[in-house]
């Protein structure tokens, strides 16, 4: 009976697999983030453009200072959206680095554990044909001596 394939390097496998697995979870998050400040981004650019088409036409003066300061202010926001987004695509190409050093060490782990596996099971198959040629030459000699008496 053949013995269970150990590989000694499994918790470091499984502490690679989970780094791998939080480095995914974290760049997922940060992903997200971005993703909402470019729809944020959208929204106001979108309400801006509305906002400038609606007030076309007469205004005094007061209307006129409001309109320019209200625009002024979502023309800010935007630019401060548009600084944090660039912010969090540097910060998700930082993570992405991360989960690619994280997926290539686990990769390398693993590798070896497939290489010891194949090399266990051939093992195994050569121990096993030497087990039935040892099996088939003690039946053939057994054959031979029945033979002859």
């Amino acid at each position: 009976m053949a013995k269970k394939f150990n590989f000694k390097l499994d918790p470091v496998l499984k502490i690679r697999s989970y780094k791998v697995k939080e480095a995914k979870e974290d760049l997922g998050k940060t992903v997200s983030d971005r993703v909402k400040a470019e729809l944020e981004i959208e929204n106001r650019q979108q309400y801006l453009n509305d906002y400038v088409q609606s007030k076309i036409g007469k205004l005094n003066a007061a209307e006129l200072q409001t309109h320019w300061n209200h625009k002024g202010y979502i023309e800010d926001e935007i630019n401060n959206l548009s600084e944090e987004r660039q912010k969090l695509i540097i910060i998700e190409e930082k993570k992405r680095v991360k989960l690619d050093t994280a997926m290539q060490k686990e990769k390398v782990i693993s590798k070896l554990k497939e290489r010891r596996k194949t090399e266990y099971t051939d093992t195994l198959n050569k121990e096993e044909t030497k087990e039935m040629d040892e099996i088939a030459r003690n039946m053939n000699r057994l054959n031979k001596n029945n033979n002859k008496k």
